[in-house]
């Protein structure tokens, strides 16, 4: 099943346990809420699921969106996250706010930044022969 959406300026498609972003400048709390959700339900419908975002022409990730994201995260495990595209500067922020959630007690999700989409996409697929017959988390 493919699902597309917009959320705000960031482009959404949903493709079986993959959910695939495409960021366009910043983050809001609004928009990463809805973008949880669907991870939530995508998890919840196929007992796993992935992240893979494309982080090229993200410019910022606004403060309350990443509290909500790290709170989210302490409860809410997914079979992986990819990121790809990421400035230095975004993937430094991106790598403490990961941290600090690992420091509250989530180690459940497994998260990577690479350089590019076709990598990303191979990431995935060892993830999910990694994880198991079902690639599930």
């Amino acid at each position: 099943m493919e699902t597309g959406f917009a959320l705000g300026a960031h482009e959404v498609l949903q493709v079986g346990d993959i959910v695939e972003v495409k960021f366009h400048g910043s983050l809001n709390r609004a928009d990463a809420v809805v973008l949880h959700d669907r991870l939530a339900q995508v998890y919840g419908e196929n007992g796993g699921g992935f992240l893979l975002a494309d982080m090229a022409d993200l410019s910022t990730i606004e403060a309350d969106a990443r509290r909500y994201m790290g709170e989210w995260n302490r409860t809410h495990p997914l079979s992986g996250a990819v990121m790809y595209g990421a400035s230095f500067a975004t993937r430094t922020i991106a790598t403490l706010a990961l941290k600090v959630a690992r420091l509250m007690g989530n180690e459940q999700t497994e998260v990577v930044f690479l350089k590019n989409e076709a990598e990303a996409r191979r990431w995935i697929a060892a993830r999910r022969e990694a994880l198991g017959p079902r690639g599930r988390a």
